[in-house]
């Protein structure tokens, strides 16, 4: 298996919760439109690709069962939310509310 970089990057504050259940166009043209004020807050090599990358980077984010490796990896910002996204494979993937979708 080859593995890949996965790359993640926090929503600006000032949108954070601005996408719980919304994902209508308006809101993705937001992100795109706003996607230079995201922050890179990391990357895990994975061999994982699409939506099970982006699904991992959340989990390991948010289950306190891996915060040894979430540790390991750098990671001391705030935990994977709705409105982040996760590129993988040169595809950008935000977070919903229930789900991903492609940017």
């Amino acid at each position: 298996m080859t593995h890949r970089n996965v790359h993640f990057f926090l929503a600006p504050n000032d949108m954070i919760g601005s996408f719980y259940f919304r994902d209508t166009p308006q809101a993705l043209e937001q992100v795109r439109r706003r996607r230079a004020d995201y922050r890179l807050a990391g990357m895990i090599p994975t061999d994982l690709v699409g939506e099970d990358a982006a699904e991992m980077v959340f989990d390991v984010s948010n289950n306190p069962s891996k915060e040894t490796m979430k540790e390991s990896m750098g990671w001391v910002d705030r935990s994977f939310s709705v409105g982040d996204l996760v590129v993988a494979d040169g595809v950008e993937w935000i977070c919903l509310s229930v789900g991903w979708t492609k940017l």
